[in-house]
């Protein structure tokens, strides 16, 4: 990964930590690791259950996308003036 992207991520992550500051999930982990003082197993707790968390709300909707016959309106575009103008039934009286 060349310095640019390593720049941009690098500055995507820190935005969204400063963002989550207010997180229970953060302020969890302040208070475990302030009283039993050894915050690595607590960050690897908090660490596991996020990815599962994310794992299960990734499947529950592939598989609620997988379940929903969905399908998506199509866009027309729109008709340009020269045409509505070249057939005046179109046009309003």
């Amino acid at each position: 990964m060349d310095a640019p992207h390593l720049l941009t991520a690098m500055i995507s992550t820190g935005t969204v930590a400063i963002a989550e500051i207010g997180d229970k999930t953060q302020l969890l982990a302040l208070l475990l690791a302030a009283r039993f003082r050894k915050p690595w197993p607590i960050v690897a707790g908090i660490l596991v259950a996020t990815l599962l968390n994310h794992a299960l709300a990734a499947w529950l909707g592939a598989r609620g996308a997988a379940c929903a016959a969905w399908n998506p309106p199509r866009w027309k575009p729109p008709k340009s003036s020269a045409e509505n103008y070249s057939n005046p039934s179109s046009m309003a009286s």
